[in-house]
């Protein structure tokens, strides 16, 4: 028993926690590799801080080193030729160097190679020996030539890319200009063709290769607008700078006929463009009964019946007078390029001529408008401006205009024309006087209406109706708004612009009326309305009346994505259509630019602007513009290029220009997380989503709430310039999610506990850690991925080894307790502390370990197990009391019963973690044994 409290008081003092027991050579032996340590530290820090590390241009590599374009900041002047204009400088290689791709990955030396005239964008270390030791090419490498664009000091606009100068080498036909991230201003001007290499958004290398020329562009219209090459640059009188070479000008002034051209600008040259702007004109063509009255056209003297002048379209107002007549007036609606004729019957005055009993205009005098006539029976139906009408009589001395009535002359009398008219006591007419006469009266097919005007007959005659023009059909009055396209009307008035009665003979019987876009497809014509796609059926010999262009066209000629109104039978066939708005900008192909409400659409390269209200289709879904990308195959159709109306999509783009992002996990924030993908690594800024919003899942064909995004899923997304989510698609869905302890990577694959087994990606994503970094093995982590393949590790728990120990487990109560061949370990680990067997493949938690299992154990510097592997586990384990001891063999009770075990000649007895011997053991002794069976205990550990 002495012997026992002597061992245990020796191993209460080894074994302290966190401490070892080392003889003095370990204790050398530490302080030896200490001072190596030391030393290779400090020789890294050295060099680290003496190494220069800096991006530029490489143009060409050899065996003796690596060539670049010199840099602004200077930092390569030591290594720069005797020759100071030189753009070059070459820097040897270090005999040892490093080289990593765009994504951080090693590479062999062999297989980085830059040949002349494929420059590449570099990071590079030199070493303070001046060599070259470090390479890492950088992603997002650009070379692009095409005419600058000049916004900024430092920014500028080349080929639709933008810009940043402020690290920039600029040169003049590869000479050297400036070398110090100048202003641009004095080295590129707008109109410059320029040749750049860069990456991302920055500059490097800026050649002129062209230098631009000055157009000056005047025109009669002061003020008009000036497009050079399609690009609005200002009003005339105007001079800018442009790229040599053929431009073309568009210039446009409200009122004039656009006027197009070619000019060729030549380098540091100006050249003078004159444009003469063609003004869009009608033309009023006036007559009058009797002939020559003075015509005022908008209270402007023209000249005298018959007359032809040219005016601005629109709405004028034309009054006629003569001498002894009374004056008239109308408004006239005159179109662009065309013939307005406007006739005048001009009524005579009382009392004009001598002897004759013109109607006066007493109290006993009515006006009323003529609706019918009945000269039969010597009648006529007037209509009162109150709108009621009533029978007027005439009788042989009844006059007009001082003339006597006749049959005849009630046949003249028009329906529309307007009578003053005097009543006799016995109530038939005394006499009357036309104060408004027709000169105009049509019957033909109603084509089309636009506000108060209806388009008639094949020869599209505009006939616009009066306010107070009374309408008509057999039953009686009818509205305006009662007459259809495809009706057949009579009309009449003093001309064509100014109608006053409307008879409506013959309709097209009830119709319905709907509205769409009419696109021609190879499967026939579709038409999109407003919500969804109509099921009509467009018969192909239908007849179209398109108001925009007067004719009536045939239905394969109506312009893509136009909108036309059809009118259907009660059988749904369809009997009419009329063309709302005509798609005078009908263009088809892809989306090559998009920004906010403006799109280009290749190859027209116009501005195109949409609103909230434009009718935008995904195939045959309704959608809406935040699901437009560039590279998308569209139909945008509009009556211009800044009124677009209606978008098919008709295919998706194949190659747009977005974020490429993954989702990840923010602490405290319930939106979605999306990190950006760049080629260093994730981006530190995450874009957030909305868990409402919805994306796009092209592998599914459907819409999936962000909701379900989960972390390690890949999307692509398009952002405004808030960094706000407008869109998003799911571009790499992860059918997997899985937490657990990182138990490292056996045989190719990769393992968590639980002994969970997964394949990975060759472009696996690590958060958590730092760019380059992999987790060791004993770290937390969650990881991501489909089919048993991981995509995404998210490492939640780091846990770095300092140092591990082999050994022996004697205890895992509270600490674990491994004793070696030399030294005695007790150190702390937690509930989440694994082991893992790769011989058995098993795994579990440390504390499921038994006394007499073979371990290493890593710990970090804070002394806690990181990970436990258990290279050798005994096959026959028993734990319990021991109730009879007979030389070396024992007879041990657990909780199934007694079993008899046998010790080996050479088994090792711990008692209370220090060796004993078979002597010590006694009755009553807690103990867990182990060895290869019950026959062959080589292990007892005494408790």
């Amino acid at each position: 028993m002495a012997k026992r409290m002597t061992e245990g008081a020796v191993a209460s003092s080894g074994a302290t926690k966190g401490r070892r027991r080392a003889t003095p050579v370990a204790a050398l032996v530490l302080v030896a590799v200490l001072a190596v340590l030391t030393f290779y530290l400090g020789a890294q820090y050295y060099t680290a801080r003496r190494s220069t590390t800096f991006t530029a241009m490489a143009t060409a590599m050899d065996e003796e080193g690596i060539s670049f374009y010199r840099l602004p900041s200077g930092v390569l002047d030591e290594f720069a030729p005797a020759d100071p204009d030189s753009p070059f400088v070459k820097i040897p290689l270090a005999p040892r160097y490093s080289v990593r791709d765009s994504d951080g990955k090693g590479m062999k030396q062999g297989a980085f190679y830059v040949a002349e005239g494929s420059e590449r964008a570099v990071e590079v270390t030199v070493n303070p020996q001046g060599k070259v030791c470090r390479i890492r090419e950088l992603g997002g490498f650009f070379s692009i030539e095409g005419a600058a664009t000049v916004k900024s000091t430092r920014e500028m606009e080349v080929g639709g890319k933008t810009l940043f100068t402020d690290d920039a080498l600029f040169m003049d036909g590869g000479a050297l200009t400036a070398e110090s991230g100048e202003e641009l201003e004095g080295l590129v001007e707008t109109g410059d063709t320029l040749k750049v290499l860069g990456y991302l958004d920055q500059a490097l290398v800026v050649d002129v290769v062209g230098r631009a020329g000055r157009l000056t562009v005047t025109s009669n219209i002061q003020g008009s607008r000036v497009y050079v090459d399609g690009l609005l640059r200002g009003k005339t009188p105007l001079t800018v700078s442009c790229a040599p070479g053929m431009r073309d000008v568009l210039i446009k002034a409200d009122g004039y006929r656009d006027h197009r051209g070619s000019v060729r600008v030549a380098s540091f040259e100006e050249t003078l463009y004159e444009a003469t702007l063609e003004e869009i004109t009608g033309t009023l063509s006036l007559t009058s009964t009797p002939s020559g009255a003075a015509v005022y056209v908008d209270n402007q003297i023209r000249g005298e019946t018959p007359l032809k002048i040219q005016v601005t379209p629109g709405r004028h107002e034309v009054t006629f007078e003569l001498e002894g007549y009374y004056s008239k007036s109308s408004e006239v609606i005159v179109p662009r390029d065309h013939e307005q004729a406007v006739n005048a019957v001009l009524a005579r005055m009382t009392g004009s001529l001598p002897g004759t009993g013109g109607a006066g205009a007493g109290p006993e005098a009515r006006e009323v408008t003529v609706v019918g006539a009945s000269p039969e029976a010597m009648t006529f139906q007037g209509m009162y401006p109150a709108g009621y009408t009533d029978t007027f009589r005439a009788t042989a001395s009844t006059t007009m205009d001082g003339w006597p009535v006749t049959r005849s002359t009630l046949e003249r009398l028009l329906p529309g024309e307007e009578v003053r008219v005097v009543l006799a006591p016995d109530g038939s007419v005394a006499s009357m006087s036309k104060t408004r006469s027709h000169g105009f009266s049509m019957k033909d097919r109603v084509q089309t209406k636009n506000g108060p005007s209806i388009f008639l007959g094949e020869r599209w005659v505009e006939c616009t109706l009066a306010w107070n023009a009374v309408l008509q059909d057999a039953h009686g009055n009818r509205w305006f708004k009662d007459i259809s396209p495809g009706d057949t009307v009579t009309v009449y008035g003093a001309s064509a612009a100014d109608i006053r009665f409307v008879r409506v003979e013959e309709t097209l019987g009830e119709t319905t009326q709907i509205e769409g876009h009419l696109v021609p497809t190879p499967q026939g014509f579709r038409v999109f309305g407003d919500s969804y796609i109509m099921g009509i059926l467009i018969p192909d010999g239908l007849r179209v009346a398109d108001v925009h262009t007067r004719a009536t066209v045939s239905v394969s000629e109506v312009p893509s994505g136009s909108r036309v109104r059809f009118f259907l039978s009660p059988t749904q066939e369809t009997v009419w259509a009329e063309v709302v708005w005509r798609a005078n900008v009908s263009a088809e192909g892809p989306i090559s630019v998009l920004n906010g409400n403006l799109l280009r659409v290749a190859p027209l390269w116009d501005d195109l602007s949409m609103d909230l209200w434009t009718v935008i289709y995904h195939g045959s879904s309704k959608t809406t513009y935040h699901n437009l990308s560039i590279g998308d195959t569209v139909l945008a159709a509009g009556p211009s290029a800044g009124d677009i109306r209606f978008i098919w999509v008709q295919d998706d783009a194949m190659h747009a220009r977005v974020v490429e992002t993954v989702v990840g996990t923010v602490a405290g924030r319930q939106e979605k997380a999306l990190f950006e993908l760049t080629s260093s690594g994730l981006g530190t800024h995450p874009f957030f989503i909305n868990p409402r919003a919805t994306l796009g899942h092209p592998a599914t064909q459907k819409t999936v709430p962000a909701s379900a995004l989960q972390p390690g899923d890949r999307v692509r997304i398009w952002v405004d310039a808030q960094r706000q989510v407008i869109w998003g698609e799911i571009t790499d869905k992860t059918d997997f999610t899985a937490t657990g302890v990182y138990l490292g990577v056996n045989r190719s694959y990769t393992y968590l506990s639980g002994l969970r087994r997964y394949g990975v990606r060759s472009d696996l994503i690590v958060t958590g850690l730092a760019v380059g970094e992999y987790p060791e093995p004993g770290s937390t982590v969650r990881v991501a991925g489909t089919g048993n393949v991981i995509s995404y590790m998210e490492v939640l728990s780091d846990r770095r080894p300092e140092r591990h120990f082999k050994g022996t487990v004697l205890s895992t109560d509270g600490a674990l307790s491994v004793r070696g061949n030399w030294t005695y370990e007790e150190v702390l680990y937690d509930k989440n502390t694994w082991f893992v067997d790769w011989e058995l493949m098993e795994d579990g938690a440390v504390s499921s370990l038994f006394p007499g299992d073979v371990v290493t154990v890593h710990v970090d510097i804070a002394d806690e197990v990181v990970l436990v592997e258990r290279t050798y586990s005994p096959p026959f384990k028993l734990a319990g009391t021991i109730e009879a001891r007979q030389g070396r063999t024992l007879i041990i009770r657990d909780k199934t019963g007694k079993k008899t075990v046998e010790l080996t000649s050479t088994v090792r007895i711990y008692i209370d973690r220090v060796r004993g011997t078979l002597y010590d053991l006694r009755v009553g002794d807690t103990v867990s044994v182990s060895g290869t069976d019950k026959n062959k205990v080589d292990t007892v550990v005494c408790h």
